[in-house]
């Protein structure tokens, strides 16, 4: 896809864009999960969307400030396009890949229960575009074995890509563990660069010691967290790995087929 940065709305362009968007949002009104548990943004179908699942470094943990963050940073990437592109952040700091699991299942033994505000089956409220799932290093901090993260990455991303939305992951990334912590935190990585390729996104090759401690360069001073240049390195490669344009792609693609069925 050509990247189209915003340069001004030329007239024709403006109107073919609102004449789009006028009509999908009466086509979608009446599609669209509602009610009083329906955050404001989801009820929105007027632009491409892309919802972060994560944790603390997700929500921004490390930066200095929050326009340094790397969700914050590719929100202000995602506003150069035209339609700019809409990213819905929805990590909290601890959350593991228990947390992000449909709502409805059965909380393991001494695991913790989705969170039906900041899991898949809120993100999929909205119909999202594209989903990004960056928890890089709570599970195996927490002791959880691989067998369970990979089957908890799994049964999140089958349950979006059902939805209809392109999934990307990040790679663990280093942190300050123990050596059995830091050994589990390498084989995640390992798992997510072989099992997602192309849609994986690696926050580690650079950022980490040979050990899986976080290069001093790169620390924000508590063993776990990155500082403002580690996240802008995040960012950096969130951005190469194409989420937003494919959130734009998706986005048009899903008002074509909307309006061919609306017109049929």
């Amino acid at each position: 896809m050509q990247r189209r940065l915003h340069s001004g709305w030329q007239t024709c362009a403006l109107s073919a864009w609102l004449l789009v968007v006028l009509s999908v949002s009466a086509c979608t009104s009446g599609r669209a999960v509602r009610g009083a548990e329906t955050p404001a943004w989801a009820e929105q179908q007027s632009q491409p969307t892309i919802v972060v699942l994560g944790s603390s470094t997700a929500q921004g943990g490390g930066a200095s400030a929050p326009e340094l963050a790397w969700v914050n940073r590719l929100q202000v990437y995602a506003n150069r396009f035209d339609p700019p592109v809409r990213i819905v952040n929805l990590a909290r700091g601890g959350y593991t890949t228990y947390h992000v699991l449909p709502s409805g299942m059965k909380a393991a033994e001494d695991r913790p229960a989705p969170d039906s505000l900041r899991n898949v089956t809120r993100a999929l409220v909205g119909r999202p575009d594209v989903i990004i799932i960056n928890l890089p290093s709570n599970d195996a901090a927490f002791g959880y074995g691989l067998a369970e993260q990979i089957g908890n990455m799994d049964r999140v991303i089958e349950e979006a890509e059902r939805a209809g939305s392109r999934v990307w992951i990040t790679t663990s990334q280093p942190r300050n563990l123990d050596e059995p912590g830091r050994r589990a935190l390498t084989q995640f990585r390992d798992w997510a660069a072989t099992a997602h390729r192309r849609q994986a996104v690696d926050v580690w090759t650079e950022l980490a010691l040979p050990d899986g401690r976080i290069q001093p360069g790169f620390d924000s001073g508590d063993g776990i967290h990155l500082n403002d240049e580690g996240h802008r390195i995040i960012f950096e490669r969130v951005r190469a790995a194409g989420v937003v344009e494919a959130a734009i792609d998706g986005w048009k693609s899903r008002l074509s087929r909307e309006l061919t069925l609306e017109s049929q």
